[in-house]
């Protein structure tokens, strides 16, 4: 075959698809709304799950790169928020701008979404799901800051999930009050000695301001395992004013 009658064939394959569009559009131009979609997913659905699955093979692996390149500059825990409606977003914002700013791959996370009763038996399905995503966080070194009510509070330095606050080089713990019942004391288990692992932050007022835990005590804490604790001492700063 010449190059010539190759150029004829291409053109003439062109041409005829070509015409197999336009019949294809015309007959689907004549149909109505509903008979469309019927047609589309008699003669296409194959395509059209072959594109989903495409499509969200592309979101996750987008989404894992992104969550792989974004660095969690403080992540922390507010359990047993009574309210529905919370200003978590615009508490993030406001920490992050008090930080000066986050870069492009960073982010500051406040979870509402736990709650913990010391006093249950553990049973319950939302127990069970609460107990499992906190102690994967706890594993998984992501978890850095608890805000908490007391007995929760109590609870957790008793399951050694916190850091002894009294042995943070260069912390001060200004309480706006200098009465010891804004800190929380108790024995190590590994050394027998009294530490101090949380201190109560709502009587400065800042978390109103989001609506969170009104009339409660919130007792701050750093947990055992947390690579952020100059950004929990910001943190705390911020929560007592004291930015």
């Amino acid at each position: 075959m010449t190059e010539e009658e190759k150029r004829k064939e291409n053109e003439y394959l062109k041409q005829e698809a070509e015409k197999a569009r336009r019949e294809e559009w015309e007959k689907i131009k004549s149909l109505g709304p509903g008979a469309r979609v019927r047609y589309f997913w008699d003669y296409y659905k194959f395509v059209l799950v072959i594109g989903f699955f495409v499509f969200m093979a592309v979101y996750i692996i987008v989404n894992m790169i992104n969550g792989a390149r974004t660095e969690t500059v403080l992540y922390t825990c507010i359990l047993n928020l009574d309210e529905y409606e919370t200003g978590e977003a615009q508490l993030s914002e406001d920490f992050a701008d008090s930080l000066g700013g986050l870069g492009r791959w960073q982010k500051v996370e406040f979870d509402t979404s736990m709650r913990l009763n010391p006093g249950s038996d553990g049973t319950s399905q939302l127990d069970v799901a609460n107990t499992v995503k906190l102690t994967a966080l706890l594993q998984a070194g992501t978890l850095d800051v608890f805000l908490a009510p007391a007995d929760v509070t109590q609870f957790l330095q008793e399951q050694g999930s916190l850091l002894a606050l009294d042995e943070l080089e260069g912390s001060e713990w200004d309480t706006g009050s200098s009465a010891d019942e804004y800190l929380y004391r108790a024995r190590s288990a590994e050394d027998g000695a009294e530490h101090l692992y949380a201190v109560r932050i709502d009587q400065a007022g800042v978390l109103k301001q989001y609506g969170m835990h009104m009339d409660q005590e919130v007792w701050f804490s750093i947990t055992a395992n947390s690579d952020h604790t100059q950004s929990a001492l910001k943190l705390y700063d911020f929560l007592m004013g004291q930015e």
